[in-house]
């Protein structure tokens, strides 16, 4: 009798034991999953992602180019190429009215998206995006990928600017191309993650009149960002 209870006793507790065992196992496999997602929800800068646009008919997204405190709004324009695709904004997006945008922004709606004033280039709409942001502000990539270029150039021909390329890893169809850069920190082959540096938005608004600069009551600078397909 004495030698059934000590057996019943060492299977309850040999049970426990088992139970306890898997339970740190399914733990610990939770938390490393936990953990993969937050890396892959991760940029270069450690900052959780958040996108502002998607390329039309693609299952490609672009994360904010700064942080997101940092933006001050995003207007969408015809882009100056016909290749340009289409970009869906990620929220309710204002139509094209600068005293409105200008009155909505003051009431914190930051970053504030918007459609701008057609240019007359007969293109889509939102097939570029101009980020607005104050002077001197860190760029970051929006994509994961390669720089396939890291260009200087005169912009209308006067005034010095840089244009960075990227080949994004999530859609290698298509070429990220993003303008209006100083100080560049990345080079040609070179692999990004999104939130990593690329440079500093270049001071333009003491050479001209920038279009995005009439939607909002602040002194602004800003990038361009628009989406082309490769090889065509």
């Amino acid at each position: 009798m004495k030698n059934k209870i000590i057996k019943r006793v060492f299977f309850i507790i040999l049970i426990f034991v088992l139970l306890f065992i898997f339970f740190v196992y399914m733990f610990n496999t939770y938390k490393k999953t936990y953990e993969s997602d937050e890396i892959q929800l991760s940029g270069g800068s450690g900052q959780e992602k958040e996108y502002f646009a998607k390329v039309s008919n693609t299952d490609l997204m672009l994360a904010f180019p700064a942080l997101k405190e940092n933006i001050e709004g995003i207007g969408f324009h015809e882009a100056d190429n016909k290749m340009a695709i289409g970009l869906l904004p990620i929220k309710e997006t204002f139509k094209d009215n600068p005293e409105e945008i200008k009155e909505k922004y003051k009431k914190n709606i930051k970053p504030i998206f918007f459609l701008m004033n057609t240019r007359n280039r007969k293109q889509i709409p939102t097939s570029a995006s101009d980020i607005a942001l104050k002077e001197n502000t860190p760029v970051l990539s929006p994509v994961t990928g390669i720089i396939s270029k890291v260009i200087d150039y005169k912009l209308y021909k006067k005034y010095d600017d840089i244009k960075i390329e990227i080949i994004p890893d999530q859609n290698k169809d298509f070429k990220v191309k993003i303008i209006h850069l100083k100080n560049v920190v990345v080079k040609k082959g070179e692999k990004v993650k999104v939130g990593d540096s690329l440079g500093r938005v270049r001071t333009l608004s003491d050479k001209m009149n920038i279009q995005i600069g009439r939607y909002l009551p602040i002194k602004i600078e800003h990038i361009h960002i628009q989406v082309e397909k490769r090889g065509v």
